[in-house]
């Protein structure tokens, strides 16, 4: 079975791992990068996690709490990482999310999680998800590897640009047939310049159109 590609916003909303050893780890290190809040609650924390904690301390975006995980943690999560040790507990916190509606992950079985941690791919807003459906994480990585070749650094400021044009557009040109073919325009000139097109260049797109009559068809 293949699993649906979907992209939440997980900015600012409570995500909690249970667990503190090095998978936990690579679960929050996914998470901060999407801009999670991230409660970490697990009897043992490793260095590695409690030294991300402290450098990015000033932030609040990851707290630790060093004791067993009780079912209260859990209620108001957005979604929950199942990553302890323990058979019975990641069970039972799979239970418990399912009956709630809250996402949940469980590392040592596939068939507890209501959903998958793909491989990732990110450059600003963009982003791109790789999953063999938990089939085989090898080879999800080895794909993010190669798609991380085909996606170059500059797409991501590109993105952040192109979306800051589209707001403006909506305001200055009224026909939404004209403004598609300017943001085409836009996105084609933007790549040919890897990334770096400027007001002078937005300035010179919209002036074209409104010589050529395009504006006023």
């Amino acid at each position: 079975m293949a699993y649906f590609p979907m992209f939440i916003d997980i900015k600012g909303k409570k995500c909690t791992v249970a667990g503190g050893g090095t998978v936990a780890l690579r679960k929050i290190e996914s998470l901060l990068k999407f801009e999670g809040c991230v409660e970490v609650i697990a009897p043992v924390i490793c260095e590695e996690i409690k030294e991300l904690a402290e450098k990015i301390r000033l932030t609040g975006e990851l707290c630790l709490i060093e004791r067993e995980v009780k079912q209260e943690d859990l209620k108001d999560s957005f979604l929950v990482i199942a990553a302890t040790n323990q058979r019975e507990t990641n069970h039972a916190i799979s239970g418990y999310c399912r009956e709630q509606g809250i996402f949940v992950n469980v590392i040592d079985s596939k068939e507890e999680c209501s959903f998958v941690f793909p491989a990732t791919v990110k450059r600003e807003n963009i982003s791109i998800g790789i999953t063999t459906s938990g089939g085989s994480p090898v080879l999800s990585s080895t794909i993010r590897k190669s798609v991380e070749q085909s996606v170059p650094e500059y797409y991501g400021k590109l993105s952040v640009d192109l979306g800051n044009w589209r707001e403006e557009l909506k305001v200055r040109v009224e026909k939404e047939s004209v403004r598609k073919k300017i943001f085409r325009e836009l996105a084609l000139q933007g790549i040919e310049k890897e990334g770096k097109i400027s007001r002078e260049d937005f300035e010179k797109i919209i002036d074209s159109f409104e010589h050529d009559g395009t504006m006023t068809e």
